[in-house]
């Protein structure tokens, strides 16, 4: 096996020029691990200069972190983009064809391939913005920088500046209701809803969902709901613990969460304002007589985070003088305006089970009626997540934390968001009774009392 050391490039907020940094004792480190020379690589790779390859055995065995690398029983599908954290991590690569992004962070990217040259065993392994160590045999290393390695820069990752990431918000440690005469109006073209808002928690490199018990093993996700959200995460955890910052308090303890909204400008994560929850039913002709309470510890997807184009069922993007929704983030959105982003969930369950490998094939999309394979109608969530655009920002400039695609073209793309029930059951079984089989839509209001009034959420913000 042959070590390279990869040294890539770390971009200054400061300056547009670009310096690559060598961490003295990262270099002895990873040099000592494997017990040979190392070679320094610059971005003009020759791999005539590799020299004398000697046979180590250094991938053999090698785990996998964070859930995105590969070892040999467990070959990456062909052509797949994968894509890293900003924490230190290791990457397996057993055979191509594969994308890595490596992002941040100081990354082990150990190549255990055995193709021959070739389309085939094309890896390709992008720079990020860590001093990584990149360990593979002659043959592959040979393959990937003399034929598809792109590095030493930042690739298309969205860069982040940590020393800008908000501090957590507080939440609510009580239930809150209140009480009103107002009945809620009936169905809008015979659509009902329970809505209600929830405001920014506190933003994390995890995903409950995707990458459980997993810290540090995603792109930067902005939380809303259940303070105490992490990669730790369990239905009992967040049914029983963490504060809330939604409507109610704990009466609402789900986690809602999407990827992080950056100004590339700056690196700067930019806080949403706020997400509008709808649970509604009617839209796509499922009758909401025959809605059934979401059950405890669902969670669901909607999206695709490695979009790189518009694509049907991912977010909806859309500010004043935008004209209207599109899959991008609109440009030049007026400071104090609202860029919004929208996002449907799947409503027909298949009636048995909360979750599933790909996090989705348990949920269905209604045209209609609920398909036979998902023949649970719940109510459809929707979030509509707000940001207030700042003084002085353009627009143009934001991404997604998951918009790890061709920097020319818009942000946005990669819209996606999770929800993890953490209802109070008792609450969500009287809002879907009250509301949807009631025939009412519902804002907050979710318990229509003996004597007429009402109870409703208490707004957070």
């Amino acid at each position: 096996m042959l070590t390279v050391l990869w040294f890539h490039e770390r971009v200054s907020k400061h300056s547009n020029r670009r310096s690559v940094t060598i961490h003295q004792r990262r270099l002895r480190r990873a040099v000592a691990s494997v017990g040979l020379a190392a070679v320094a690589v610059s971005c003009e790779y020759d791999p005539s200069t590799v020299g004398t390859v000697e046979a180590l055995s250094q991938c053999a065995g090698v785990d996998a972190t964070h859930g995105f690398g590969y070892n040999g029983s467990q070959d990456p599908p062909g052509g797949s983009n994968h894509v890293g954290t900003n924490g230190d991590d290791v990457i397996v690569i057993a055979n191509g064809p594969v994308t890595v992004d490596a992002l941040g962070g100081d990354d082990t990217i150990c190549i255990n391939a055995v193709d021959e040259h070739g389309p085939d065993a094309a890896i390709t392994v992008r720079g990020g913005l860590g001093d990584d160590t990149i360990i593979g045999n002659a043959l592959t290393i040979e393959s990937c920088f003399a034929e598809t390695i792109s590095g030493c820069d930042s690739g298309n990752v969205v860069y982040v500046d940590d020393t800008q990431l908000p501090a957590a918000r507080p939440g609510w440690s009580d239930a809150r209701f209140g009480t009103n005469n107002l009945q809620p109006p009936g169905p809008d073209q015979g659509v009902t809803a329970f809505r209600t808002r929830c405001g920014f928690s506190h933003m994390l490199y995890d995903d409950p969902i995707v990458a459980p018990n997993q810290p540090g093993g995603s792109h930067l996700h902005t939380f809303f709901g259940n303070t105490g959200a992490d990669a730790a995460s369990t239905t009992a955890s967040l049914t029983n613990s963490g504060d809330s910052t939604c409507d109610g308090g704990i009466a609402n303890r789900s986690a809602y969460w999407v990827p992080t909204m950056i100004d590339t400008a700056t690196g700067a994560p930019i806080v949403p304002d706020h997400n509008w929850v709808y649970y509604k039913s009617g839209w796509h002709g499922i009758d909401p007589a025959t809605l059934q309470t979401i059950p405890a510890g669902l969670r669901t997807i909607a999206g695709d985070g490695m979009a790189q184009s518009g694509v049907w069922g991912n977010g909806r993007w859309s500010c004043p003088g935008s004209g209207g929704q599109s899959f991008e983030i609109p440009a030049n959105c007026a400071p104090g305006s609202i860029v919004e982003m929208t996002l449907v969930f799947p409503q027909c369950w298949d009636g048995v089970n909360l979750d599933s490998p790909d996090h989705q094939s348990h949920m269905a999309v209604a045209n209609g009626v609920c398909p036979p394979t998902h023949p649970v109608p719940l109510p459809e969530i929707t979030y509509n997540v707000d940001w207030i655009v700042p003084p002085g920002h353009d627009t143009a400039n934001w991404r997604l934390t998951s918009d790890n695609y061709d920097l020319s073209l818009p942000g946005g793309y990669s819209a996606h968001g999770d929800w993890w029930n953490g209802w109070d059951q008792n609450i969500a079984e009287t809002w879907t009774t009250d509301c949807h089989l009631s025939n009412f839509s519902c804002t907050r209001s979710f318990d229509q009392l003996a004597d007429g009034s009402w109870r409703f959420l208490l707004p957070f913000d």
